[in-house]
């Protein structure tokens, strides 16, 4: 184990003080060891007068108050209460004063034990920079040793060894392989004094250190320095005994257990069992509750041991690696302990990587979502060897993935071998280099066999799939129908309810501000509660609105309905893609989006020639409530065929990602997705709901030919939706698509804002942009699926599609205003340059696809983690 400093020696025990001795009747000065309260009082700072008569006062008094001032020191190092940070600095400060009345000169005995109290602190500061603080701690204890001999002062010589054996192990500065070495001169130099027969426990603390220096030794011969630790390991076990010194009897059973699995000399498995054995003993002592770090790290180590142990069977060897994984992250957190959480996170996505039981596709979202930890933590810069390895698991991970889009698995895991290979090289690393071109040049073979595969045929579709599509696309068709069936009917509203075009747009901005405020939380309850109860719920609450819009007195009722109404839409999203993600293969979720996609559309295309042939026959409070009735009876055949919709036992765990969902949110990509549904929501708002009154007050066309374009528009997008989901297919630059629709439909806007365009030629355009802006919508989808984290697309899209429902509120009220005072042209250009900063934003996340690598690693060939265990310091 590789302690974080050195060897396991963070205790903050100091040496044994000098007794401060009765000196010339000076009764006072024994009183003082009793108390820091008196001692505080005693050592106040003195005036100039003071000071003077001070120095001028004998020898002898000087020595006392010296030996005060470094006894005021120990209290404060012992000190229980109070900041641990301030009570050293306090002691140093002590330590300090009474050497600055010492000399070794003329106080030999008593200079030399003020130097190895004051190292003592310097190596355990916690202020300041850490190498000075080494640094000066080791002046200290080389300071000390001018005056304390092995021949004169053998316990006192043999105690500053060992702190000299700590100071130079835990050192930043200089050499790190002279540093060992020194350190273990040190340790062999007290071992020299103190017997095992003599000072017992002395002994078996320096005997501790030896042991893991030697383990960790890079001089020397490998399997000589291993024997040498397990003799210094074993020397200890022999004085500690777990009933008289459970934890550092335990500390040492971890570290032999360590030793055994890195042994080279022996039978493999023989030191693999030992390894075991002995990290178990570990654990029999340690507990969460009583030393959490110590237990930590020994289900740390026995996690590695079980996952990589040959011995019993494979698959509940894997179970039980699992098991203390997640022990160890129950205490190691990112915030507290990173590289230790990063570790155990890298650890455990390995371990369910080659995990052979269970489900194979659940394994690996698992360990996608454990290696995305890591790599939050870990970078380029800081861990170079690190970063690589876990990008190298990442494509082998990617490369075996059966959930999601294969295209897009394929690109991930060539990105990641990518990554890998910017920092492994043939002269360092010759073997990973090797691995990886060959595990990349494999992946490269595999993406053209899908080309290949989709140049020939699109693929089957199973029913089951065609069911579930069916039904979610149902959904997703009602949701739209009702976004939709007010706006058409705005010219009969205004004189209903006596108001304009903006008091009505309010209405339909308290819709989308309500869905889009809850869209996040739908979400997280999709997960909680399943998917499928929520969107039934959804749609059942969304029906009654609408049935109630029917029915509403005034506008202060409608506009009430219209926020129950956002709550029902809310959901439709969140709820709607995890079923689709869960119930339907992966080969087929891309035509399972677009389907999807298509239903929305045509929901939207169909409400306006449905309200208006309603409105015409039965007049519009009653077309109300019977699309209203609808919708219920949807809801009632969805609750029949719920089944087929349930993805309990289907969900993957990696769905719910490990990290925080408020830093995911703020992450470049998600939040540039974030934005581009905005301006999305901005340019439909425009295109779809306020095209008719455009339309009327543009032109001067009648309600019926504005209503007809707004439907062309409706069927030409719908037309462009299953256009676009072949194009996404056969064409990896998502964002190129999605920029060259965009274009279409900003120059169809713009012309419409400049040009006198004919009545039959206005009908065409307004279809040809609709077109164009369909065939967006399936890559627009992949590029939102390509920034979501793995295991958390769910959550991601409810998050990202709340941008849509926010960026419908605000735009209502201003489009209402420019109708209201006689600028309809200027909406259409207006539209026109907000889809124009939405190509921005798409060719930003398009970039980031092709770079981001999410990381799923296999840890098969990491090193067993070192961790140190706590004991005191002699």
């Amino acid at each position: 184990m590789r302690p974080p400093g050195g060897p396991p020696t963070r205790g903050t025990v100091l040496p044994t003080s000098t007794a401060v001795e009765e000196n010339g009747g000076k009764q006072g000065l024994v009183e003082v060891r009793s108390s820091l309260r008196e001692l505080t009082v005693l050592l106040e700072p003195q005036s100039d007068h003071e000071a003077s008569a001070r120095r001028e006062e004998p020898p002898d008094e000087t020595t006392d108050e010296a030996t005060a001032q470094a006894n005021l020191g120990l209290l404060y190092a012992h000190r229980a209460e109070g900041d641990r940070s301030q009570n050293w600095e306090l002691a140093i400060a002590a330590f300090e004063d009474a050497l600055s009345a010492l000399t070794r000169e003329s106080n030999p005995e008593e200079w030399a034990a003020a130097q190895m109290h004051l190292g003592v602190a310097y190596r355990d500061r916690l202020a300041g920079d850490r190498s000075e603080n080494q640094e000066r701690a080791i002046r200290a204890f080389e300071n000390c040793l001018l005056v304390w001999t092995r021949k004169r002062h053998p316990e006192q010589w043999a105690a500053a060894r060992m702190n000299l054996g700590i100071a130079h192990w835990e050192r930043l500065a200089g050499d790190p392989s002279e540093n060992r070495e020194r350190a273990i001169g040190g340790f062999e130099d007290s071992l020299s004094v103190w017997k095992a027969k003599d000072h017992p426990e002395d002994w078996a603390t320096v005997q501790m250190n030896l042991g893991v220096a030697y383990r960790e030794r890079r001089a020397g011969n490998r399997w000589e320095n291993q024997e040498r630790a397990i003799g210094a390991f074993a020397g200890v076990l022999s004085v500690w005994s777990r009933e008289r010194h459970p934890e550092h009897w335990a500390a040492a059973r971890m570290n032999l257990g360590i030793l055994y699995w890195q042994r080279v000399a022996g039978h493999r498995s023989e030191n693999r069992e030992q390894a075991i054995v002995a990290l178990e003993d570990a654990l029999s002592v340690w507990t969460r509750e009583t030393n959490p770090e110590g237990w930590a790290a020994a289900c740390m180590n026995i996690g590695i041991a079980y996952r990589e142990s040959a011995a019993g069977e494979r698959s509940e060897s894997r179970d039980r690696a699992i098991t203390a994984f997640e022990n160890a992250l129950s205490v190691w957190t990112r915030e507290a302990n990173p590289k230790e959480w990063a570790a155990a996170r890298m650890y455990l996505g390995g371990a369910y990587l080659e995990h052979s039981g269970g489900d194979r596709s659940e394994n690996l979202e698992w360990a996608i979502a454990a290696f995305e930890d890591a790599l939050s933590v870990l970078t380029r810069e800081a861990n170079p060897e690190e970063w690589a390895a876990a990008h190298m698991k990442l494509g082998t991970a990617y490369r075996e993935r059966l959930a999601g889009d294969r295209s897009e698995n394929r690109k991930r895991a060539i990105v990641a071998f990518e990554n890998a290979l910017l920092v492994w090289t043939r002269e360092r690393n010759p073997t990973e280099v090797t691995a990886a071109r060959a595990n990349l040049e494999a992946a490269y073979q595999d993406r053209f066999g899908d080309w290949m595969e989709s140049r020939v045929t699109i693929g089957p579709v199973a029913a089951q799939d065609i069911r579930v599509v069916g039904l979610v696309s149902s959904a997703h068709f009602m949701s739209h129908f009702y976004q939709i069936v007010l706006p058409p009917l705005f010219p009969l509203l205004k004189g209903a309810f006596g108001v304009g075009y903006a008091e009505l747009s309010i209405v339909m901005s308290l819709m989308y501000a309500t869905s889009g405020l809850m869209q996040t939380p739908a979400g997280l309850i999709v997960d909680w509660l399943g998917p499928a109860r929520v969107l039934i719920g959804g749609l059942g609450v969304y029906s009654v609105a609408v049935l109630l819009y029917g029915f509403a007195p005034n506008l202060w009722a409608l506009a009430a309905l219209a926020v129950v109404a956002g709550l029902g839409n809310c959901v439709f999203h969140p709820a709607d893609y995890a079923i689709l993600s869960a119930r339907v293969g992966a080969a087929r979720l891309g035509r399972a989006y677009g389907t999807h996609n298509l239903g929305g559309s045509l929901g939207w295309a169909a409400a306006p020639v449905t309200v208006l042939a309603l409105t015409a026959l039965v007049g519009w409070r009653v077309g109300l409530a019977i699309v209203g009735g609808l919708g219920l009876l949807l809801t009632l055949y969805l609750v029949v065929q719920a089944g087929a919709l349930a993805t309990e036992g289907r969900v993957q765990r990696g769905s719910k990602p490990a990290v925080n969902p408020a830093k995911m949110f703020l992450a470049k990509p998600i939040l540039v997705c974030f934005g581009y549904f905005i301006l999305l929501a901005v340019a439909t708002v425009a295109q779809q709901a306020f095209l008719p009154s455009s339309l009327i007050s543009t032109f001067g066309v009648s309600f019926e030919v504005a209503n007809s374009a707004l439907t062309g528009f409706l069927v030409g997008s719908a037309l462009g939706m299953f256009a676009g989901g072949i194009i996404a297919d056969r064409f990896g630059r998502h964002e190129v698509v999605v920029a060259t629709g965009l274009l279409t439909a900003a120059l169809v806007s713009l012309a419409l804002g400049l040009l006198a365009v004919p009545v039959a030629a206005l009908l065409l355009c307004v279809a040809v942009g609709g077109f164009a802006w369909g065939c967006t919508t399936p890559s627009r989808d992949l590029l939102v699926r390509s920034a979501a984290p793995a295991g958390a697309t769910g959550t991601v899209v409810g998050f990202v599609y709340s941008g849509l429902d926010l960026g419908s509120a605000m735009t209502p009220p201003f489009l209402g205003f420019l109708l209201d005072h006689h600028h309809p042209r200027l909406i259409f250009i207006f539209t026109a340059g907000i889809l124009l900063l939405a190509i921005s934003t798409a060719f930003m996340v398009g970039r980031n696809d092709t770079r981001h690598a999410r990381a799923t690693p296999v840890a098969r060939h990491l090193r067993l983690r070192r961790t140190k265990p706590n004991y005191a310091r002699a």
